[in-house]
């Protein structure tokens, strides 16, 4: 049947210098005109400088096509005018079409590979495309071209430091320094540079080295400490918050900082004690006490040791930022991620309550309500929804899913074909709908359209086992097409022969080809895999036992499956008629 979904739900430094292309820089344009005036003469320079004028003013007005189709003219007539590749690609750069903007990028460049525009532009590219040693090999040539450039150097430093090439990094650091003297970030960088390659001895020292120069900055003493625990120096690093609490108590940056050297050394308790002198006392702001709960539920493992701690002091949270409804919905996150759905679904009703306009509440509150199988809500809620958003296809896949459970298949149907108007490109809820209305139309007696519905599924999704699994049984129950039903059983089995659903199904096939031998072995083995049978399996080896004339295993099993739930007045007649033959 339908499968319920299941819900499925911060170092401080890195001074880093970035250099920006914009759309509008301006290029050089005059060498290439000097070329074009060499080679183009007569009709072919003045139709040229007239299309690169033109299409500028439209780059410049904002009018991108008109420019790109005066620009690819101007290369008709001169296919060597780097500047008309450079704003081609400046204007795919913007509309964020890399690769495109990467080739007239790279023709510009070989065009002219001493521009230092075209090279920036290719280098910006290339790290856009995350093609780190080609945007790096650029760099240092420009580096090595403009040893003035003293800004480019030190992003050159900061991209070896990316690509873990620390050695590479210092000496560029080095050289910065002794062009310049001291220099603030250059230090910080080199300070992370360090502490990244685990060198925290010469982390520390050269941090110290920036604090005899800048004695007032809180961050860099908070960085201290933290470069003292990470060195397993806690007492110092314990010293070291106490100074910055007593100089600086009302700065939330330190506190913060603390409940990570607490969560580092696995001090829980000690931890929840400074998270709730944040969130519960009244020196922090609002977005800091959020941010810290949602950066703790936001850790698996964090949240698995902290859960019973976190559970008070979120609660008392409640009770005193009780108007701010934010809270409701970070609570139904939080027994989200903890397993407790219903405490999740009403925080999350209480908060649809005060306020509607958030369609994410709306949405996982869909998906708690179909997991605790609460299915007149889930009707309801999702009814609702989809008035307030009703070009969101979820919400009528789970509408159509209440209806199917409730047993108004027709209903289901219609909201069903509804929603599928509002998919565009994605196949993981277009499947999700084919085969829930196969679902309906097969429970609506519609089989034509069922085993359609259930053939669309397949074709964007054909090793989905579920549907395979789902529609092979239809189809043996009918004995339809169980030549078909077959292929498609057999394909869940191999892939997960220890499957007593599956296995059940395949062997119910099996006994609708009138295979009894086989299909007797495959029931076994359905059971034998299962802790707790379902009475059908339980049912289906009663059955199959009867066609082998095995009387007496046949009513054990279906005794079986009348205790497991079965439907009494069937199996007894199975039992009394089984009787009648011994």
């Amino acid at each position: 049947m339908i499968k319920k979904k299941s819900l499925h739900y911060c170092g401080i430094f890195l001074i880093m210098a970035s250099i920006m292309i914009v759309s509008c820089q301006t290029t050089k344009v005059t060498s290439d005109t000097e070329i074009s005036e060499k080679e183009l003469k007569g009709n072919d320079l003045k139709n040229y400088n007239y299309l690169l004028s033109e299409a500028i003013k439209q780059k410049v007005v904002g009018n991108y096509g008109q420019a790109i189709i005066y620009f690819k003219q101007c290369l008709d007539i001169n296919p060597l005018s780097d500047a008309a590749m450079f704003e081609l690609s400046s204007i795919y750069l913007y509309a964020r079409d890399y690769p495109v903007a990467l080739r007239y990028a790279r023709k510009a460049y070989i065009t002219d590979g001493n521009n230092l525009w075209y090279q920036l532009q290719l280098a910006s590219l290339y790290d856009a495309m995350e093609i780190n040693d080609s945007s790096i090999i650029i760099y240092e040539d420009i580096v090595k071209k403009h040893p003035e450039k003293l800004d480019l150097m030190f992003q050159l430093g900061n991209m070896y430091s990316e690509e873990k090439l620390y050695d590479k990094a210092i000496n560029v650091y080095d050289k910065l320094e002794k062009s310049v003297g001291f220099q603030e970030s250059v230090s910080i960088a080199r300070v992370d540079i360090y502490r990244k390659a685990g060198d925290n001895e010469s982390a520390e020292n050269e941090l110290l080295r920036v604090l005899e120069v800048v004695t007032d900055n809180i961050s860099y003493q908070i960085l201290l400490a933290e470069l003292y625990y990470e060195k397993g120096e806690n007492e110092k690093a314990g010293e070291k918050y106490k100074e910055l609490l007593y100089n600086f108590p009302e700065d939330d940056r330190i506190n913060l900082s603390i409940i990570r050297y607490h969560m580092v050394n696995e001090e829980y308790e000690e931890m929840i004690r400074v998270v709730d002198s944040v969130i519960l006392g009244d020196n922090s702001r609002m977005e800091v006490k959020f941010n810290l709960v949602v950066s703790m539920i936001s850790d698996p493992e964090l949240l698995k040791n902290i859960q019973k701690l976190l559970v008070e002091s979120l609660n008392v949270f409640q009770k005193q930022y009780s108007e701010d409804i934010r809270i409701l919905a970070l609570l139904g996150d939080f027994y989200v991620k903890t397993g407790k759905y219903e405490l999740a679904s009403k925080q999350f009703k209480e908060y649809i309550a005060f306020d509607k306009g958030n369609y994410l509440v709306w949405e996982q509150l869909l998906f708690l309500l179909n997991i605790l199988e609460e299915t007149d809500d889930l009707y309801m809620y999702s009814n609702n929804a989809i008035k307030l958003y009703p070009e969101a296809p979820i919400l009528y896949f789970f509408n159509g899913l209440a209806c199917t459970e409730q047993g108004n298949n027709s209903e289901a149907i219609k909201i069903l074909l509804r929603g599928l108007g509002f998919i565009e490109g994605n196949n993981d809820v277009l499947v999700q709908f084919y085969s829930l209305l196969g679902e309906a139309y097969k429970n609506n007696e519609q089989f034509e359209n069922s085993n359609k519905s259930f053939e669309d599924a397949l074709k964007i999704d054909p090793g989905n086992l579920l549907i395979l699994n789902n529609y092979s049984y239809y189809l043996s129950l009918r004995g339809e097409n169980l030549k078909k039903a077959l292929e498609m059983s057999k394909i869940c089995i191999e892939s997960e022969p220890l499957n007593g659903t599956y296995l059940d199904t395949y062997g119910w096939v099996l006994y609708s080809l009138k295979k009894y031998n086989s299909a007797e072995k495959y029931l076994r083995k359905a059971i034998e895999n299962e802790t707790s049978p379902s009475e059908e399996i339980l049912r289906h080896y009663g059955d199959v036992n009867e066609k082998l004339k095995r009387f007496d295993l046949a009513v054990e099993y279906w005794k079986k499956a009348l205790k497991a739930g079965g439907d009494e007045q069937e199996l007894m007649s199975k039992i009394n008629n089984v009787k009648k033959k011994k």
